[in-house]
């Protein structure tokens, strides 16, 4: 079961800084934020902070010595994509699939839908201000009664009012939205990339920290603008991607793979 609200929120956090320490926005030697700023930062108690802390320190991301603060000491980059190759003039897209690798019924549990604070990555992404409320819609995907997959999805709340009365059913979100607040899917951006399973992932999915994992950060357009952004992870052994593409291609990259 997805944990509650007060629950995830020192893992919000957790996750938060250790992708500004993995995109060096915190390098190795620095020194974090202290526990007060972070406090103001992330809207949060002190034992919030702490716990997330603990887990970067778990991690072997920071050590805390006493006097001197929280410092970085390990900056791991996360897996990001590299444009081996570029496409240009190509019809189209004739067929984008995900695929279980082995034989079974996959089981999209029930929703979880909650309010949450725009944290600052949210809030860019959303064009919301950073604090203002949005809808966490957070759900697993299970085949043969093991758990493959974990998304997340956040909504403003003011383009779906009342979506939390959803929240313990079955539902496809987008549908949802189209049904009920007349949002349609207009545009859909999707980076595909690969990052090793945190203490969070490791725990939904049944995965050792630090497993690899197939990730999708997906942010979908509506005519007036973006409505939802979605993070999810897929273990990559159960979880396959296949793209199908229609020429003429023109090759444009200068590492281009034969």
């Amino acid at each position: 079961m997805i944990q509650s609200k007060n629950k995830l929120r020192y893992m919000e956090i957790y996750s938060d800084i250790k992708e500004r320490i993995a995109s060096e926005n915190y390098g190795a030697g620095s020194l974090l934020p202290t526990e007060d700023e972070l406090t103001r930062l992330y809207s949060a108690s002190r034992t919030t902070i702490r716990r997330a802390i603990a887990l970067l320190q778990e991690e072997g991301l920071v050590k805390s010595a006493q006097g001197k603060g929280t410092e970085v000491i390990s900056p791991k980059k996360w897996s990001r994509p590299y444009p081996f190759q570029e496409f240009r003039n190509f019809n189209h897209i004739t067929d984008f699939r995900g695929a279980p690798l082995v034989e079974g019924e996959i089981i999209t549990q029930e929703a979880l839908v909650d309010v949450v604070p725009a944290e600052i990555k949210i809030a860019g992404i959303l064009s919301v201000a950073v604090g203002s409320e949005v809808y966490r819609i957070q759900r697993m995907k299970s085949l043969n009664d093991m758990v493959f997959a974990y998304v997340t999805s956040y909504v403003p709340c003011p383009l779906a009012p009342g979506l939390e009365q959803h929240s313990g059913k079955f539902f496809i979100l987008y549908r949802c939205l189209q049904e009920n607040y007349g949002l349609t899917v207009t545009k859909v951006e999707e980076t595909i990339s690969s990052a090793g399973s945190g203490f969070l992932e490791s725990r939904l999915l049944g995965v050792a920290p630090g497993y690899p994992l197939l990730t999708f950060q997906r942010t979908a357009y509506w005519e007036g603008g973006i409505m939802e952004y979605s993070e999810s992870s897929f273990r990559p052994d159960v979880y396959r991607i296949a793209v199908t593409m229609e020429g003429p291609f023109e090759w444009t990259s200068a590492d281009q793979l034969s």
